[in-house]
């Protein structure tokens, strides 16, 4: 038999105190890695615009110009 606590409910969101901390948690996961995503992706763009602008700078000092 469940004791009260797990039958305690939140009325607005109907679920137990357990089971807001497991989604509080999962959220707190899924945020972390959007924010990690976006911080690898703005890396990579970085890292394409070096190698583009040296590339640009050979081929000009390749044309002679």
């Amino acid at each position: 038999m469940a004791t009260d606590d797990q039958k305690t409910y939140n009325l607005q969101t109907g679920k137990t105190p357990a089971q807001k901390a497991k989604q509080a948690a999962a959220d707190r996961l899924s945020k972390a890695l959007r924010v990690n995503l976006h911080r690898r992706k703005a890396q990579a763009r970085a890292r394409k615009s070096i190698v583009t602008a040296a590339d640009k700078a050979a081929q000009t000092d390749k044309d002679g110009g």
